[in-house]
């Protein structure tokens, strides 16, 4: 079983090809595809999003969708400053595979289950209008999407692991905190 850490860093190489080692040829053809795929993924989020509130929508409608335990009260906390947003939610927390689908386009764990209002898996992407680095903290996972993301291209997929939590984040407290810079 992989560690949180390893999970991100599985998701980067295997799936992304960040770090793996090619010959020249198939380096660039990653690194177009990667151009391209983001060029697409910046355009979508413009278009479909184009409301820079949109993202709290989103993120209301996946506190919504979360799993609680059942003697849990679902709560959502929303704390603004001049310079973040952090979310407080009390969900269950992130498993491997919700980790996984956000760090992909169209990959949903909620697509077309009863109760869930998400379906698309691209809502969490709308954040990238207000935020080039989004962060999300949540049952051992720590990570962090950078919307300027030269070196790897695809700043809207790829995950980089944060080692150090910020000492505003209280991990005890809530399972997951999403966090808007």
């Amino acid at each position: 079983m992989l560690s949180p850490k390893q999970i991100i860093e599985d998701i980067s190489k295997n799936r992304y090809g960040i770090g793996l080692k090619t010959e020249k040829a198939a380096q660039e053809a990653m690194n177009h595809l990667r151009r391209s795929l983001n060029s697409a993924l910046e355009r979508l989020s413009v278009d479909l999003y184009s409301k820079e509130t949109h993202f709290v929508l989103e993120l209301i409608q996946n506190a919504d969708d979360n799993q609680y335990k059942k003697e849990i009260i679902p709560t959502l906390i929303l704390t603004i400053d001049s310079q973040k947003i952090v979310v407080k939610n009390n969900e269950t927390g992130f498993t491997e595979e919700n980790v996984r689908a956000i760090c992909n386009v169209g990959a949903s764990t909620k697509t077309k289950v009863k109760g869930y209002i998400g379906e698309k898996g691209i809502g969490f992407k709308s954040v990238f209008r207000i935020s080039d680095e989004p962060q999300i903290f949540s049952n051992g996972f720590q990570f962090k999407f950078q919307h300027q993301n030269d070196k790897d291209q695809l700043g809207f997929v790829v995950p980089s692991w944060i080692e150090t939590v910020p000492r505003y984040i209280d991990l005890n407290g809530s399972p997951r905190l999403d966090m808007i810079n």
